[in-house]
């Protein structure tokens, strides 16, 4: 598996992309920097999952950024995408990276440091954690788990950790061995037209420091 470059991880959402293509607005997340991509779409079917998956594959293949789809194992399996992101009610990260292979990515987010640990253990390329200070667009998101509760996830572990943005100055002038970068649904910024203000970090200790 490759490198991953973590510094601008957009995730979809056709509701905050309005009367807009979600393809369209993916493109453009991509041209203004977007790293990564993550099919999210709750409500859609599987075979809308595949459909859209397909077409988006095409997009971020093109530009060589991969795709990320939450939750469906069989949907990343399906289209080919780069990985899948898991919660903890989602397949096991044993049984996903069974079926994955070992290049594939995984991500996952863990409600506890125990589950953190054992995600890595079990294969996580990276961890998605929060919400740090609680949002709107995510109406299942546990409560805020601030900044000491995101200090103890990046510390704990060796792999990438996934959180909120606009946190981000206070925690690199607390620790210089973090290191961040943006995370963003798809919505109606009108400064980069691709992405809205709810934001996220990516981050992770330097292996060295241990």
């Amino acid at each position: 598996m490759k490198a991953v470059d973590w510094s601008l991880y957009v995730i979809t959402d056709r509701r905050a992309a309005g009367p807009r293509s979600l393809l369209d607005v993916v493109w453009a997340a991509i041209q203004g920097g977007a790293t990564v991509v993550q099919l999210r779409e709750k409500e859609a079917s599987t075979r809308e999952m595949i459909r859209l998956g397909q077409s988006l594959h095409e997009l971020t293949q093109r530009a060589g950024v991969p795709l990320i789809v939450n939750d469906r194992v069989d949907v990343a399996l399906a289209i080919d995408a780069e990985g899948v992101h898991l919660g903890v009610d989602d397949m096991p990260v044993s049984i996903a990276r069974r079926l994955l292979g070992p290049h594939r990515l995984i991500g996952f987010s863990p409600s506890t440091i125990g589950e953190a640990h054992q995600a890595e253990r079990e294969g996580a390329d990276y961890l998605g954690v929060g919400d740090v200070y609680g949002t709107p667009s995510k109406p299942d998101a546990g409560p805020p788990i601030g900044i000491e509760g995101l200090s103890r996830f990046v510390q704990t572990v060796s792999i990438p950790v996934v959180a909120r943005r606009h946190q981000c100055q206070q925690r690199r002038s607390r620790d210089p061995g973090w290191r961040g970068g943006d995370r963003r649904d798809l919505g109606r910024d009108r400064r980069s037209r691709s992405t809205r203000s709810r934001s996220a970090i990516t981050g992770y200790r330097d292996r060295a420091e241990g």
